[in-house]
């Protein structure tokens, strides 16, 4: 009897065997049972538009690399290496548009998105001049009665020296990096130790 009941259950509640176990992981099982993937999905014509549509927009907002000017007022940092790869071409396969719009679907896709940053392998050395610190201060997230844990934080404003460098301007920052022609080892050893203060040389005419 044990055998017949087994053979003719009743099937007003049937059991999905994959629920709950790694298939979804690895097949992304749905609750209906139909194994729905990115490249399924996009096969829906309101998953496609959605998609398109999500990822133009957020690629057509404008991208700059901004900084101070002389006077306090921000300007467009277009001499700066970053611009050129945020704004022109992150990488030669790639223009800024598409390179931010496949950031943006894989983002819609898998819920997440990285990029690869590929670097020369040498070391770059910053010197702030001045900065001015504010108060730490330290926000708690609790549970209850016990504090699960703290964040400590301090907050900062760089400004420009009051000394003119040689092109008679302020600086807020020097940097220079290991390895380039006009630094020398002895830039690198005493980096810690004192006040870098950048050498320029006047244009030739």
């Amino acid at each position: 009897m044990k055998l017949l009941s087994g053979l003719f259950r009743s099937r007003d509640k049937p059991r999905n065997s994959t629920s709950g176990s790694s298939y979804r992981f690895f097949y992304g099982q749905s609750s209906s049972g139909k194994c729905v993937t990115e490249r399924s999905a996009m096969q829906m014509t309101a998953v496609y538009a959605c998609v398109r549509i999500l990822s133009e927009a957020v690629t057509g907002l404008p991208l700059h690399l901004y900084k101070w000017g002389n006077s306090g007022s921000k300007e467009k940092a277009i001499d700066h290496p970053l611009y050129f790869l945020l704004h022109d071409e992150p990488n030669k396969e790639m223009t800024s548009f598409i390179f931010r719009e496949t950031l943006m679907t894989h983002l819609l896709l898998w819920g997440n998105a990285y990029a690869q940053i590929i670097r020369n392998g040498k070391y770059k050395y910053f010197w702030f001049y001045r900065v001015k610190f504010g108060i730490p201060a330290t926000s708690l997230a609790t549970k209850g009665d016990s504090i699960t844990f703290s964040t400590p934080t301090i907050e900062g404003t760089i400004m420009r020296r009051n000394k003119v460098d040689g092109n008679n301007n302020h600086p807020w920052k020097a940097e220079v990096t290991e390895g380039e022609n006009n630094v020398s080892n002895d830039t690198i050893t005493n980096w810690y130790k004192n006040v870098y203060e950048p050498t320029y040389t006047s244009p030739s005419k």
